[in-house]
């Protein structure tokens, strides 16, 4: 009969109060008692530091869907990457924090929740994400479970469709396409994300996107862009929109089937609409099925190794 292995545990000044479990000597897990979560956190402002990109500080916003949940007196503060506050706008229970904390100052604090003498207490949403390191910052290793398990873990409670609410996203941009003809009422819309990224899991150049939306354009389907190159589009069926977050939001909520080029607009999608979603299949912890299958979502997805303009019309023929 083989003998559990003991798992040791650390302390360290930053967290008090917690002892932290480690993974082989060096690997602190992030895990705690809700109890001990709970007594760290009483009475302290809590600061969701998350700097990280576009899916990252969409779904670090769990952290904040899990804590008004238990206690709705907790003042919420978010820190992260500017260019995405809208999402902590959006979704209504944060403010930006005014703390001057950077993400070269968090790598300093190798846990997922750490305390400061001001009365804060800090949920660390991205420590040890995607890459683990050692406490002491060697040994990197690739963690392979689905990204948003990933993020969820580091809130260090069961997850319970935490997903983030975006209660002040509005409708205008979605109904000023309508209300000026540019979108009909009865209309399936499909919407291409085009993000500046250099994960391309499309692959379709604008005679790609043009070939599609002809064979879209004949079953009456609408294919809308969202791009940074809008004039590259005049003079075709398509309507091309400046890239917006906002905008996509409002729109890829009406979808009938979104595509993108960059897979964190399509793991957003599972959460904010009940579009089926088209995609070159991926393995890792980007898989679509995986995290969907996390989130607990019943999404129709679709994915191959390849997905060429026809493979995607034969699909939507399908549904």
């Amino acid at each position: 009969m083989k003998k559990k292995k003991k798992c040791r545990a650390r302390f360290f000044p930053f967290s008090p109060g917690i002892p932290w479990k480690l993974n082989n000597g060096k690997y602190i897990i992030p895990e705690i008692d809700f109890e001990t979560w709970h007594k760290v956190l009483d009475g302290r402002e809590i600061i969701i530091a998350a700097f990280g990109g576009l899916l990252e500080s969409f779904f670090s916003l769990c952290a904040a869907e899990a804590l008004v949940s238990f206690e709705s007196s907790h003042k919420i503060h978010w820190l992260g990457n500017p260019e995405y506050s809208f999402f902590v706008r959006a979704q209504g229970l944060c403010k930006i924090s005014s703390v001057k904390l950077t993400p070269e100052m968090l790598k300093q604090y190798p846990v997922p929740l750490f305390l400061d003498n001001g009365g804060n207490a800090y949920l660390n949403i991205l420590n040890n994400y995607i890459v683990r390191k050692s406490y002491w910052g060697k040994y990197p290793d690739i963690v392979k479970a689905p990204v948003l398990e990933q993020i969820a873990g580091n809130i260090m409670i069961p997850w319970r469709n935490y997903v983030p609410k975006l209660r002040s996203l509005g409708t205008e941009f979605f109904d000023e396409l309508r209300s000026t003809g540019r979108i009909r009422q009865t209309t399936k819309i499909i919407s291409i994300v085009l993000n500046n990224t250099n994960k391309d899991i499309l692959r379709w150049n604008l005679q790609n996107i043009k070939e599609f939306s002809q064979l879209a354009s004949h079953k009456g389907w609408k294919v809308v862009v969202f791009t940074n190159k809008v004039s590259a589009f005049y003079g075709t069926n398509i309507l091309a929109v400046e890239y917006n977050i906002r905008n996509i939001l409002q729109t890829i909520k009406k979808s009938w089937v979104v595509l993108s080029n960059d897979i964190n607009w399509l793991l957003i999608s599972l959460v904010v609409s009940d579009a089926k979603l088209i995609s070159k299949h991926l393995d890792n912890q980007y898989s679509l099925f995986k995290n969907a299958e996390f989130l607990g979502v019943n999404t129709d997805i679709f994915t191959d190794r390849s997905i060429s303009p026809m493979d995607v019309f034969g699909i939507c023929e399908g549904l």
